[in-house]
């Protein structure tokens, strides 16, 4: 069976999310590498918690990914094949790692250095981001509540959800007038600082330099790019590009999600903790949407 393989970002993350893997020892070969390639126990933190300390950027990042790598043995373990990807912002790591375009050593080192990178970016409640939810002018909205700061449209996740980011004011104004502007609620989003916006731009200096210093190959099958919203080039410093200016773009969720139903896979796949990623595919296509639930293994659908 061909598969749609999604990959969460971050937010997915939980203490126990790693309990799909007990009695599959491949899997959880992924984790153990990371504890060593890290140098502290990844396994425990994304077992045991505590929450607070697997939610720091730092952390969820790579916890994230080395788990989306698990999940993917999984589901092609199970026969599931891959015939195209797409990841969620950090997940567009893992959707690489996952096609070969990443060692995945080298992946680990990467999002710790983007979740460390992104933590120090911007101050603690200096910056933050509201989900709108509904269909409204997310342009007129923008115009009256950035003022003199920084407001952007960060996530273009589904037509009814789009994620705004930027300083604390901007996005507290936007979020009081949302309704005024057709929008169904704001809903601000628990997250330490105000990513994919421009306040992020010395993340993507510092991952300019990282990506540089490691080895990128071409994807073994198609993988949707957060940036252009198109599928990533073959040549990898145009894959170095777009996960640069992923950093301080907006994720075009959208976009991805109408590039990669083109492709002639079974179903679509959550391959990750949750299924939150799958739920975002588009309605209007008829595939099944799955995920893992665990334990014990089963898949659950999401229609």
């Amino acid at each position: 069976m061909k598969g749609l393989f999604l990959y969460p970002g971050q937010g997915a993350q939980k203490p126990g999310m790693a309990d799909a893997f007990h009695g599959n020892p491949q899997a959880w070969e992924r984790l153990l590498i990371a504890d060593e390639v890290l140098g502290f126990s990844l396994s425990a933190l994304v077992t045991k918690g505590p929450a607070d300390e697997l939610t720091l950027t730092a952390n969820a990042q790579p916890a994230l990914l080395a788990v989306g790598m698990a999940f993917h043995d999984l589901w092609t373990s199970a026969g599931l094949e891959p015939v195209a990807a797409a990841g969620h912002s950090l997940g567009e790591y893992t959707a690489l790692c996952a096609a070969g375009s990443f060692l995945y050593e080298d992946a680990l080192h990467l999002v710790r250095v983007r979740g460390q990178a992104m933590q120090e970016a911007v101050p603690n409640g200096e910056g933050g981001m509201v989900a709108l939810l509904g269909k409204g002018d997310v342009e007129a909205l923008l115009g009256e509540a950035s003022e003199d700061g920084c407001l952007v449209a960060a996530n273009l996740n589904t037509p009814v959800q789009t994620v705004l980011s930027g300083d604390a004011q901007s996005i507290q104004r936007a979020t009081s007038v949302a309704p005024s502007f057709g929008f169904r609620r704001a809903v601000p989003l628990s997250v330490s600082a105000p990513f994919h916006s421009p306040l992020m731009q010395p993340v993507a200096e510092r991952m300019a330099d990282a990506l540089s210093g490691v080895e990128i190959t071409p994807p073994q099958w198609p993988v949707a790019s957060n940036a252009t919203g198109g599928w990533h080039a073959q040549e990898p410093d145009e894959i170095r590009r777009c996960l640069v200016d992923q950093i301080v773009g907006a994720v075009q969720w959208v976009q991805n999600m109408e590039t990669v139903a083109t492709q002639p896979g079974d179903v679509w796949l959550d391959v990750g903790p949750g299924k939150v990623v799958a739920g975002m595919a588009p309605r209007e296509d008829s595939r099944p949407k799955c995920h893992l639930e665990a334990p014990p293994l089963a898949v659950g659908f999401l229609e």
